[in-house]
């Protein structure tokens, strides 16, 4: 044996043995996909589920369900420059006039002010308190807009304010302080604006909300009156019977005072 190669074969061992070293942490380090690029490539990211803002139009249900609604109601609006008396129609507007009467009862309206006066176009509140901030303690969902309905954006009409979208009025109402036709139902693209009442009686305080000075303070303060006019308090009032009914008492009702009157029958024996 020739003994002048074994340096030769003993640094070709030692180079095969360096090659074979830890081969565990190089799979691991493909394993964990930090240079594994097919896998990168191949791999798919999870989709993110799309959730879509849900309205609800249903008319609030924890007073007066609006289907059971009738005939017209009154309400006065209470203003810190006079009453304004509405008569609601619940016959052609139920679902508005369910929610205007909710927020009445509850509370809603109290304090809160005319933040949008135009003097040819109308008179908008409900909304916002006297510090200009959004009441939104007592706000309920949205409801269906009745535009539809036949009622017309006349001088002294009372009707929804909403968003772009159709179907997004809550809590806030406006008068019309000319005849505003052109909010009446068009198309579903034009939707409109619901009238649900009109004023009989306090026009006058009306027309001298309508012109106050306003000033520009952007956003919802566009027309905004320099000195505030406050809803103090929103009054409503029972329905009146519907045309064509007339209420009735029955004979049989103790509280008849007709009742009261009737002699009771003679009981005497027959001759």
């Amino acid at each position: 044996m020739n003994f002048k190669y074994l340096p030769i074969l003993a640094f070709l061992f030692v180079l095969v043995s360096c090659s074979k070293k830890n081969p565990q942490a190089e799979g691991e380090q493909i394993d964990k996909g930090a240079v594994n690029t097919d896998n990168l490539q191949n791999e798919q990211k999870p989709k993110k589920k799309k959730t879509k803002k849900k309205i609800n139009n249903k008319a609030p249900k924890n007073i007066t369900p609006a289907k059971k609604l009738q005939g017209k109601y009154h309400a006065l609006i209470k203003t810190s420059m006079g009453d304004i008396k509405v008569e609601l129609d619940a016959d052609k507007a139920p679902i508005s006039v369910n929610n205007f009467i909710n927020y009445a009862k509850s509370g809603h309206y109290n304090n809160t002010i005319f933040h949008r006066v135009m003097a040819t176009f109308m008179i908008q509140g409900g909304g916002f308190k006297v510090d200009k901030t959004k009441k939104t303690e007592t706000l309920r969902e949205s409801i269906t807009n009745e535009a539809k309905n036949g009622l017309s954006n006349l001088k002294g009409t009372i009707a929804m304010a909403r968003t772009p979208n159709p179907h997004s009025a809550m809590a806030q109402f406006f008068i019309n302080v000319v005849d505003n036709q052109k909010l009446d139902y068009q198309s579903p693209s034009k939707y409109g604006y619901a009238v649900f009442g009109k004023v009989i009686a306090g026009m006058d305080v009306v027309e001298q909300i309508r012109k106050v000075k306003v000033v520009n303070q952007g956003g919802a303060f566009q027309n905004l009156p320099v000195e505030d006019v406050v809803i103090k308090t929103v009054v409503i009032s029972d329905a009146q019977a519907p045309k064509g009914e007339k209420a009735k008492k029955s004979e049989k009702d103790p509280k008849n005072p007709d009742k009261a009157k009737l002699k009771p029958e003679d009981k005497t024996k027959k001759k």
